[in-house]
């Protein structure tokens, strides 16, 4: 085996790929980066020609591949508006770090100490609409001689995550024309409160704060305190991937290791972020700092991955036996590692929450994958996972996405804005969690788990009825995508703002077995097959929302901290199994109590108790309906949102009426007196 040295500072100059790499060694080769930074100015790509090539740092992990360049000969000077510039031929156009501390472009509203929301608010200020914060007042953008410079970064307005923009301008009536949104799959308005935007010279006036003018060739700057631009060391980011592995259909590329390398300095990646991840409210970008596709037993061993712009790790298409271990991932833009297939790999697949879904079109025969462009038998174990989805929010520490049989073990996940570990449909199953630590979760979002799923499969609808009927007549349709159980075994679990474990819509064929959770509890929205045995819920319980006929839940020797919560069950006493519980409390929180309406009962709507089985935030108030009243198309369940017990004889019965019907919106009419 022949050993090539690359030297620090070796690789920048004009090296495209692996190709020149491949003159150095003979079969099979090892790349050896020695201590320092390696700067890239193109990602090292590997073929299937490559396979066996392992690319090793030093065994003390001192070897940096970076895709940042550093920014020499700059001269400072005071620019009269509070910032230092200095005249610079080929700017920075996405991050800036001085001295290793990344800077934030421009913005506004400023960062506020101690504030993790876009690191300006509090998670509990989603209300708290502040003119003086607010970035996107006509007298604001006013000032702005050239908007088009600047992005808008805002949460989803039911806090289900985060959307960018590009803004191109402003319109006559004072407000941005915007390009984007298009990173979340249930996309909504900009909320009204998180939001703030970058890149825009008028806001440069903070302490950590670039921008460059890319007309004057100018890069402004005001430091941090202590530092001096004349002695600091400058870099600009430049890619957004730095080794990828990629084979062919059919060629997969093999034994590749990567082992004891530090990756910085990658771009962000929020504006590529649009592909639809099927029915799931995700969206997904396929780039990484280290990207593996059409991959067989390539392993990443002992490194870490700090200060990237987007995902850190990618497991795209056709992969078997790929692995993370020993890693440690720190200040990640987007995710740590992704585990993806392609849509090709499942029968009728749709591609968001309000796909049309038309039974006779749908594969409701056979059972699994259509193809082989999904990962399976891959495994993360023994990792370290600090502050990933810096600036994307709709992400997770580990996400899976059609795939099968994948393993988290034993990792050590903190400081999440969203889900820790996150696996997006039921594509394929047999997936193991197993020994993992969890805790400050779902940090800057909100209706979410620690660990979270969906389930929206080739069986589910929005309409529960609608499947519910349906798997009334084959109890094998749950089962057709989530071929095999995933097993939750033996984790620690705590979600700041939501529930534990969160198996949302449709999630089916679940085995949960000897966890704590230690704040949110656990939920199981409608779905079938949860297995759930010996845990503990010492603060909370189980929330069981919707549950269907017939689901086939099993509950067994568990300790709870009080009685379930219940919401919108379907199901009858004897369609689940609840046996050998140990319930800590007797107090039980019950539903608010029903009045007379038209003949028929309703209750006032328990928004911050019953808004996940909704789908809405839990500041919505409204009415729910009990039993119909006679000659109405309102069924039992319904929410009528914005009414309130004061205020419901006004509703139009002759006009139309929203109602919400387990996260479907709905205008009823033909209503009778």
């Amino acid at each position: 085996m022949e050993t090539k040295t690359i030297c620090a500072g070796m690789l920048p100059l004009g090296l495209v790929g692996l190709a020149s790499l491949r003159l150095l060694a003979a079969e099979p080769r090892v790349i050896e980066f020695a201590s320092g930074v390696t700067r890239l100015d193109a990602p090292i790509v590997l073929g299937p020609e490559d396979s066996g090539t392992i690319l090793r740092g030093a065994a003390d992990g001192s070897s940096v591949v970076s895709g940042a360049r550093e920014l020499k000969g700059l001269v400072f000077a005071p620019d009269g508006r509070g910032a230092f510039a200095a005249p610079c031929e080929e700017g920075p156009t996405d991050q800036l770090f001085v001295d290793g501390v990344r800077y934030d472009m421009a913005r506004f509203p400023n960062r506020t100490e101690g504030k993790n929301v876009y690191g300006t608010w509090s998670l509990d200020e989603s209300r708290a609409y502040a003119p003086e914060k607010d970035a996107l007042l006509p007298g604001r953008v006013a000032k702005w001689a050239r908007p088009e410079t600047g992005w808008l970064h805002a949460m989803h307005e039911a806090l289900w995550g985060d959307m960018h923009w590009k803004i191109d301008g402003v319109g006559e009536d004072g407000k941005l024309k915007l390009t984007g949104g298009w990173q979340n799959n249930r996309s909504s308005a900009p909320h009204k409160v998180f939001r703030y935007v970058e890149n825009i010279r008028e806001e440069l006036d903070s302490p950590g704060e670039w921008f460059y003018d890319a007309a004057e060739r100018k890069l402004h700057v005001v430091p941090l305190p202590g530092t001096d631009l004349a002695k600091a060391r400058i870099e600009s980011v430049e890619l957004r991937s730095l080794v990828v592995a990629r084979g062919n259909e059919g060629r997969p590329v093999r034994g590749i290791v990567v082992e004891n390398l530090c990756f910085t300095g990658a771009a962000r990646t929020f504006m590529e972020n649009r592909e639809p991840l099927l029915r799931s409210d995700w969206t997904l970008c396929r780039e990484a700092a280290v990207t593996f596709e059409n991959a067989e037993d390539c392993h990443v061993r002992n490194c870490s991955f700090r200060s990237l712009g987007g995902n850190a790790v990618l497991v795209d298409g056709h992969a078997k036996n790929v692995s993370v271990t020993g890693a440690t991932f720190e200040d990640i833009g987007a995710s740590g590692v992704i585990f993806a297939g392609r849509p090709d790999c499942v029968r009728s697949p749709l591609f968001n929450y309000s796909s049309a879904y038309n039974a006779s079109k749908m594969d409701l025969a056979v059972r699994g994958p259509k193809s082989e462009s999904y990962p399976r038998d891959c495994h993360v174990e023994s990792c370290r996972f600090l502050r990933t989805g810096r600036d994307e929010k709709q992400t997770a520490a580990v996400q899976i996405t059609m795939a099968a049989r994948i393993s988290v073990l034993r990792c050590f996940i903190r400081r999440t804005p969203r889900a820790a570990i996150n696996i997006g449909d039921g594509c394929f199953g047999g997936h193991l969690i197993e020994g993992c630590d969890v805790a400050e979760t779902v940090l800057e979002t909100g209706d979410h788990g620690a660990f979270n799923s969906w389930g929206r499969d080739r069986y589910w609808q929005p309409s529960i009825p609608n499947f519910e009927k349906e798997v009334l007549k084959n109890t094998e349709l749950p089962f057709l995508d989530a071929v095999e159980p995933t097993v939750i075994r033996g984790n620690r679990w705590r979600c700041d703002h939501g529930w534990d474990v969160d198996l949302d819509d449709g999630s089916s064929n679940y085995i949960i077995e000897d966890n704590d959770f230690l704040a949110g509890g656990l939920k199981l929205r409608e779905g079938y097959r949860r297995i759930v045995r010996s845990n503990r819920a010492l603060s909370n319980t189980l929330h069981r929302h919707c549950w269907p006929a017939k689901c086939g839940d099993v509950v067994v020797s568990n300790v709870f901290a009080r009685p379930f919560a219940d919401i919108g069950l379907r199901c009858a006493e004897g369609d689940a199994t609840i046996r050998d519980n140990i319930f800590l409390s007797g107090e039980r929180r019950g539903a608010k109590p029903t009045f007379e309406w038209k003949g028929g009962r309703v209750r006032e709507f328990d928004g911050p108790f019953e808004f996940s089985a909704f789908g809405v935030t839990p500041e919505t108030v409204g009415i729910v309906v009990v039993v119909p009243p006679a000659g109405t198309p309102f069924e039992a369940g319904d929410l009528i949102p914005d009414v309130t017990r004061e205020t419901l004889p006004e509703i139009p019965l002759k006009g139309g009426v929203e109602v919400v019907r387990t996260q479907r919106r709905l205008v009823l009419r033909d209503f009778h007196d």
